[in-house]
């Protein structure tokens, strides 16, 4: 990720040192049967240290830059595919679309699988609900690759949940995203063409 970009982490604020990390609690159903499906040989002390791991590996998991979320989606975009025609479109040149506003959903289902003492307790499922709203938008693309994407205004709402417990409900309000995200060394419009660093 670089200066340009927001990652899933940012809008929910985990990057943040001042926002505290989710909180589990609601989703204490499910942690009292992994809690329960310990082995013996685990101390009642673990516990305590799997939840405050698996709070950590929460931050990890939602490590996903925005320019993945919306190159992902403007891949199912048709019209895009033309810019990969090299003849029309040499890789040294870059082009400038304006895009009409528009909002991107989309949704992730992240799992943190916990283990002790090699033994495999259960899964942690998480589903992120994510919607961006593009506003004033041009994307710059070279050689087949999205590379900046220039934002009058940015604006993204987004739900985390833990085995159908709400942890962070960020849909009532708007977390403005920079007016400029960079797609790092290029996102691909066909898939399997590479990745954006």
């Amino acid at each position: 990720m670089n200066d340009h970009d927001v990652s899933l982490n940012g809008i929910f604020g985990f990057g943040d040192p001042n926002t505290p990390p989710p909180k589990l609690s609601d989703a204490t159903k499910v942690l009292a049967e992994l809690k329960a499906r310990l082995p013996k040989s685990v101390p009642p002390a673990y516990w305590p240290a799997v939840l405050s791991q698996i709070q950590h590996k929460i931050t990890e998991v939602l490590d996903v830059p925005i320019s993945s979320v919306i190159g992902g989606a403007w891949r199912k975009y048709a019209p895009f595919l033309k810019y990969c025609d090299k003849d029309r479109y040499p890789p040294d040149k870059t082009s400038v679309v304006p895009l009409a506003d528009h909002a991107i959903s989309s949704s992730f289902k992240p799992f943190i699988e916990i283990f002790a003492d090699e033994k495999a307790v259960g899964t942690l499922n998480f589903e992120v609900a994510l919607s961006i709203l593009l506003e004033g938008a041009n994307v710059s693309i070279q050689d087949g690759k999205f590379k900046t994407l220039r934002l009058v205004r940015g604006r993204a709402k987004a739900k985390l949940s833990c085995e159908g417990a709400v942890l962070v409900d960020l849909t009532s309000g708007d977390h403005e995203l920079p007016g400029e995200i960079s797609f790092g060394d290029g996102f691909p419009i066909r898939a399997g063409a590479g990745s954006a660093k």
